[in-house]
């Protein structure tokens, strides 16, 4: 009846794993991890998760409480009596002993009806119960088993038990909620992780090319200091070149820093140990076909979106919510019947038996708050809540519509941006380069290099964004849709 939440869990191991998707040498500390096995190691490990997932256990737990109002009540009593009141006649005797002990067992079905079974056995005996002397109870036990049968049977408020079944229906409709709420909690921990993911990757890619540039420029320095040597150069071009390599040193310390912010964030996704390395495959992400805005596609969105169908459930819930509240105004009218049958003997199948001796009640029971303030209150109060989460399911429609027009269109755009600033990197790299041959040769100076190197460090920088900028709105496209789980 039940979807399970653990489904994620199941559906990870059939997964295909690539190679080197998730390994540690426990020597080393380091950790390989490629954006297949980041799905994996967050629905495995992680805390925020475990923690998502035991608020759908409390929540499936509210089922079988509702179910509770069903189960059999089974009642234990016993007493005894010692009555030794002043008497006026002496027909009443001077003292009587009583003593009763019973079962009995109760159950309310799904219809509201509430049936009791009862096992009775009444013990008395009376001592000097005389008329003018002579005995007229024997001094000895009296035994009096009853067994008795009772129905109430509710015909206004909670008729045919409404509003007990309802209150399961509401706890079905929180746990399913409670269950898709986890799905998305889990594609927004998966979609933190793999933008972090790719954030470090590209990081360690600006890392690298700045390692060039930092070769450069020390290529650049020694090159100028020969010219200097040779009365080519002047001393300005000299502090140009020296200001310019620790320009560049500076901006690969920087990368460093921004390497280790984002390696401790990816680490705090995956519940890596402080200090525990990174590595990943040195692999682009692939472009991704955004598809088409359409009906279609809105509708497989909103399938899929966990908080939305969460939203549903709590729409669903609140319905029967509203249903049961609007009930509860109603007046109380109760038909009830009793039966018992006694028989003055030891056994209860005497009893069972002993039809002649019936003591049968037949009643009904009406009762209603005159002002009803509380009952009309709770009415207005679920009325109000279930208007609310229709507009706030409403409101994650119209974001979701919006959320898929402006993503495709913005994979799309963001593509080019990439492939622009790609070749635009390898140009800026090609015009330092042949400038450089051209300084060797005198030809030029070094501000025009110090110049070409900065636009070559800033196309190098501009990938980096443009990559990062790509892959948030690829993710987020998947965020949107629901399919980040399912589609790494």
């Amino acid at each position: 009846m039940f979807r399970s939440f653990f489904k994620y869990a199941l559906a990870i191991m059939f997964i295909t794993f690539s190679v080197g998707a998730y390994a540690e040498d426990g020597m080393n500390k380091t950790v390989k991890v490629s954006p297949v096995g980041i799905v994996d190691r967050i629905i495995e490990d992680s805390f925020k998760v475990k923690q998502y997932e035991m608020d759908v256990l409390a929540a499936y737990e509210g089922i079988p409480a509702a179910k509770g109002t069903f189960d059999t009540m089974l009642s234990m009593d016993v007493m005894y009596n010692l009555n030794k009141e002043d008497s006026t006649s002496t027909i009443m005797g001077d003292r009587k002993d009583t003593t009763v002990w019973g079962l009995s067992l109760s159950k309310e079905i799904p219809t509201g009806t509430e049936l009791g079974l009862s096992f009775d056995t009444n013990v008395s005996k009376t001592y000097n119960a005389t008329v003018n002397g002579i005995p007229i109870i024997p001094q000895t036990n009296l035994y009096d088993p009853i067994i008795g049968f009772s129905l109430s049977q509710p015909l206004m408020q909670n008729v045919f038990g409404m509003i007990d079944r309802g209150a399961v229906k509401e706890a079905t409709f929180f746990y399913e909620s409670a269950e898709n709420e986890l799905k998305r909690r889990i594609d927004s921990q998966v979609y933190e992780a793999l933008i972090d993911y790719w954030a470090l990757y590209f990081n360690r890619k600006h890392i690298e090319a700045q390692k060039k540039a930092v070769s450069f420029a020390k290529e650049f320095l020694a090159s100028t200091r020969e010219e200097r040597k040779l009365g080519t150069a002047e001393e300005t071009d000299l502090l140009a070149a020296r200001a310019n390599l620790l320009n560049r040193e500076d901006e690969f310390l920087t990368l460093k820093e921004i390497e280790r912010t984002f390696e401790n964030r990816l680490r705090h996704h995956l519940e890596l140990d402080p200090g525990t390395k990174i590595e990943q495959p040195d692999v682009l992400p692939l472009f991704e076909n955004p598809g088409m805005f359409d009906d279609a596609r809105i509708s497989f969105a909103l399938d899929n979106r966990g908080d939305y169908q969460a939203w549903k459930k709590e729409l669903e819930r609140l319905n029967v919510s509203l249903k049961i509240a609007k009930n509860k105004r109603w007046p109380s009218l109760d038909l009830y019947s009793t039966l018992e049958l006694n028989q003055i003997d030891t056994s209860y199948r005497d009893a069972l038996g002993g039809m002649d001796s019936p003591n049968w009640t037949v009643g009904m029971n009406f009762s209603v708050p005159l002002e009803n303030r509380t009952a009309r209150a709770g009415a207005s109060r679920a009325k109000a809540q279930k208007a609310r989460a229709l507009y706030a399911v409403k409101d994650l429609e119209n974001q979701i519509v919006n959320s898929l027009d402006t993503l495709i269109q913005e994979v799309n755009s963001r593509k080019l941006i990439v492939e622009n600033n790609t070749q635009t990197m390898k140009l800026q790299r090609a015009k330092l380069a042949g400038e450089m041959k051209k300084y060797r040769m005198g030809r030029s100076s070094s501000y025009v290099i110090v110049q070409y190197q900065n636009d070559s460090v800033t196309s190098e920088r501009n990938l980096v964004e443009a990559w990062l900028a790509y892959q948030d709105s690829a993710l987020g496209l998947k965020l949107a849709e629901g399919t980040i789980v399912g589609n790494k």
